[in-house]
């Protein structure tokens, strides 16, 4: 895999353990999920994820529309709610995807 994927991939995982810890976090901290696998808007990154089969879960649909509408949402109280439906309902799915491109380097290497 090309050295820049490696680093965006890094960087995802480097996320996604901020991520995991942030429940255990006071809200009024913050934290920054970035960093992508495949270039491009974000809904042509999950077009792409579907079709090379590193994501199959609709529901990256559904978060994409979170991530939409927090982009332009300020209100404190539905930004806190949003963070715990990111931690309760779709942390599996980036822990999910990082399984999936853990499996496809270790068959690369």
């Amino acid at each position: 895999m090309e050295k820049k994927y490696m680093k965006r991939f890094e960087s995802y995982q480097r996320s996604l353990c901020a991520l995991s810890e942030a429940g255990e976090r006071d809200m009024s901290d913050s934290f920054v999920l970035s960093g992508t696998f495949i270039s491009g808007s974000p809904k042509e990154v999950l077009k792409q994820a579907f079709q090379e089969d590193l994501i199959e879960d609709p529901t990256w649909l559904e978060m994409l529309s979170v991530r939409n509408a927090l982009a332009h949402d300020y209100d404190e109280a539905t930004i806190k709610e949003r963070c715990r439906d990111i931690q309760g309902r779709y942390l599996d799915l980036f822990l999910a995807f990082e399984s999936r491109v853990c499996s496809i380097l270790d068959a690369d290497a």
